[in-house]
């Protein structure tokens, strides 16, 4: 064997596969060529019940060997673990791989223009964080009546970033609003 195939043949072929609405695992196990015993074999894994409940959008990554044959398979388990299993020899070996959450403490702040959301968006927040504030101050204040242009806030919330990404909004921790002069 020359030097360049030994290398192919221990290089990975990570072929990652967005689900579709109505795939179920074995649905895209049987679509990518794995045989029905090796799908069984994937299938009675504990960690494979994460995938039971498979959504649209979700990402499945194969790992396929020159001839197609399946070597791996990788996914979320949930936020902060990745399972990946490994088929070699007609055995299957499970790895579970943590992937700790940073929790980021962020500061916005925004003016009312024309609206309390289109104010938020503009300082970065998501939707969430911006009824999430809009909920603690309801007693306070009626966003729809009650707001006027230049009323401001401050809000003080987190962010959940996983190695190095942002994966999505936390809570809020804090918030202060003008409304009419009063704070």
């Amino acid at each position: 064997l020359s030097w360049g195939r030994t290398i192919n043949e221990f290089t990975s072929a990570w072929q990652v596969v967005q689900v579709q609405s109505g795939q179920t695992l074995g649905t895209l196990l049987e679509e990518m060529g794995v045989p029905a015993s090796v799908m069984h074999q994937v299938l009675e894994m504990p960690s494979a019940r994460a995938l039971s409940r498979l959504r649209a959008g979700a990402e499945i990554a194969f790992d396929l060997g020159q001839a197609g044959e399946l070597r791996g398979l990788r996914f979320e388990r949930d936020e902060a673990s990745r399972v990946e299993l490994q088929v070699a020899d007609g055995k299957i070996k499970e790895k579970i791989i943590e992937r700790p959450l940073e929790r980021r403490v962020m500061v916005a702040s925004g003016e009312i223009t024309s609206s309390l959301y289109a104010a938020g968006a503009k300082a970065g927040l998501s939707n969430a964080a911006i009824n999430q504030m809009a909920n603690a101050f309801s007693y306070d204040i009626d966003f729809t009546q009650d707001l006027r242009d230049g009323d401001r806030f401050q809000v003080v919330y987190e962010e959940i970033w996983r190695d190095g990404e942002r994966l999505r909004s936390g809570g809020v921790v804090a918030a202060s609003f003008f409304n009419r002069g009063k704070e």
